[in-house]
């Protein structure tokens, strides 16, 4: 239902442009990068979007070799696995006119890069990785396939102030059940390893979605049972989320699951 005195439309995307560039200016003073604020074209409802059998073209990261796969995370099941899920779900993500996409823990960067491809230049792209290696692949694959993904060098979004801004996160975290001592360092293993149930990174994240996510954000998480999905509904329905699974397949002893959340009033499907 609408607010009273809620602005108008046009007033509506005024403000939303101006946080745009808020937050593109809040990032780049706390990180050194500069990012380009865009403007939202005129939304519409993603109900309003025919859902129509549309591909997203896997990026090119053919340049990246064997040796930088022992500092960054190569391409796997679990990263086709969500890019199948995204590629399901791109006519609802296009309707959606996200003005800001942001991926946590980018890797090799082609995640973003196919999401960059696939919607254009209408939309803004924030990589965000721990590794320093990776944030550097991220940004060799983004300018191998001509996409502009701005890359942050950072622990999750602790070097950021969240300000409801992120149309669209995808996060394919830390899942592993390890030892929460392999947890150190920057390195490749801070990938996969996710300390007790495999969510000790995830946990840390959680609290942030509701300031970090816009009033219409999504979020796509990849994860695997070991991590207790039911748990990890039941925490973000109590900061007012609601999920969806969207595919998953079993693979080498790992049944893998990319589950997508939305606040609950504004729940798709």
């Amino acid at each position: 239902a609408a607010e009273q005195g809620s602005p108008d439309g046009s007033e509506r995307e005024r403000s939303s442009e101006n946080i745009i560039r808020t937050v593109a200016e809040l990032f780049s003073a706390r990180s050194g990068v500069h990012l380009h604020p865009v403007t939202r074209p005129p939304s519409c409802s993603p109900l309003e979007v025919a859902y129509t059998s549309i591909q997203m073209e896997t990026p090119d990261f053919t340049h990246l070799t064997a040796a930088d796969y022992e500092h960054v995370y190569e391409p796997a099941e679990d990263t086709f696995l969500l890019l199948d899920a995204l590629e399901e779900d791109l006519p609802f993500i296009q309707g959606l006119n996200p003005a800001l996409c942001m991926e946590i823990g980018s890797g090799s960067g082609v995640v973003i890069t196919a999401l960059a491809k696939s919607l254009g230049p209408s939309s803004g792209y924030l990589a965000v990785d721990i590794n320093p290696v990776a944030c550097k692949a991220t940004r060799g694959v983004g300018h191998t396939n001509g996409v502009s993904v701005d890359v942050v060098n950072s622990d999750l979004v602790s070097g950021f102030r969240k300000q409801m801004v992120v149309d669209l996160l995808v996060f394919n975290p830390p899942y592993v059940v390890t030892d929460s001592a392999e947890m150190k360092g920057t390195g490749v293993s801070r990938a996969w390893a996710g300390g007790v149930k495999g969510r000790e990174v995830m946990d840390r994240l959680f609290p942030d979605l509701p300031h970090l996510l816009s009033a219409r954000g999504i979020f796509y998480l990849v994860v695997i049972s070991d991590n207790c999905l039911e748990e990890i509904e039941h925490v973000l329905g109590r900061l007012g989320f609601s999920m969806t699974v969207l595919n998953d397949r079993k693979i080498r002893g790992e049944h893998l699951s990319v589950v997508r959340f939305v606040r609950e009033q504004h729940c798709p499907l």
